[in-house]
């Protein structure tokens, strides 16, 4: 049953992949960022990565908002991530 479960949760994950909704997404977290929203920025930037893993530029900038919201560990994580 477990394994029926984790099969199902990954093709969900996969499904739910989609490159042009992941830059609408980070284009709104930019937007957040830059007007100083940086909770909702992480959240937009989070459903980015979640339509695209491979997104480097949505990485980058969760990392630059994890700075500004004073959690360098997480800031570090996604920016080693990124290369």
């Amino acid at each position: 049953m477990k394994k029926v479960q984790k099969l199902k949760a990954d093709m969900d994950a996969k499904a739910y992949i989609d490159p042009e909704k992941s830059d609408e997404h980070k284009e709104k977290g930019n937007d957040l960022f830059k007007a100083g929203d940086f909770v909702a920025a992480l959240k937009e930037f989070d459903e980015s990565l979640k339509r695209n893993p491979e997104n480097k530029h949505a990485l980058a900038n969760r990392s630059a908002t994890y700075t500004k919201l004073m959690d360098p560990a997480r800031a570090l994580a996604d920016a080693e991530k990124c290369t």
